[in-house]
This record gives C-alpha cells, sequence and structure tokens, in this order.
C-alpha cells in the first residue's frame, strides 16, 4: 500500500469524529481548519481524536482555543500533521 492510500484510509474516522462531535467546522485559513466542539462534548471529541491519532500527536498539546456561547473552537491542523492525515483531502477547502 502506498502512504497516500495509507493516509486517505486515516481520514474515514477523521470525517467521522468531526461530524459526530462538531457543531460547525470549515476552512478559515491555508493552514488552519477550525472546528466548534460543544464544550459538554469537547473531552470525548478529544478523547476520540487520541486514540484514533495518538501516536502522531505530542503532548502536552498547546492548544489555542476561543471558548463562545457554549463551543470550544480550536484549530485541527494543531492535532493532526500532514503526515498522518491530509485534512485537506478529507475536508477540500474548496467545499469546506
Amino acid at each position: 500500500m502506498t502512504e497516500q492510500y495509507i493516509k486517505s484510509l486515516r481520514g474515514i474516522p477523521l470525517f467521522r469524529i468531526v461530524h459526530e462531535y462538531a457543531a460547525e467546522f470549515g476552512w478559515i485559513k491555508e493552514k488552519e481548519f477550525r472546528v466548534f466542539i460543544p464544550y459538554d462534548d469537547f473531552s470525548s471529541f478529544m478523547a476520540e481524536l487520541k486514540e484514533n491519532f495518538g501516536q502522531f500527536m505530542t503532548e502536552p498539546f498547546e492548544i489555542n482555543t476561543v471558548i463562545e456561547n457554549g463551543m470550544v473552537a480550536i484549530n485541527l491542523c494543531d492535532f493532526i500533521p500532514e503526515n498522518a492525515v491530509s485534512i485537506s483531502g478529507v475536508f477540500p477547502k474548496d467545499k469546506y
């Protein structure tokens, strides 16, 4: 299997996790895919990210967040490096 194919397979759980937890999501800047997670679901969201992508994530996390109206907004690109999953491949910039 090619590396590109493996990265595309890793995108399947990412797509599911974002759609399951995020109230809103989309590209804000070239390297910023922002997801808005309800505050009450944020811990579960992060646990699923760690379960599926923990081998690519480094701890401790340095999270730049905005908490407003019961939502936690984060840049998903801060957590999942491009060598793990192409976020723009899962969520194309011209659609999200």
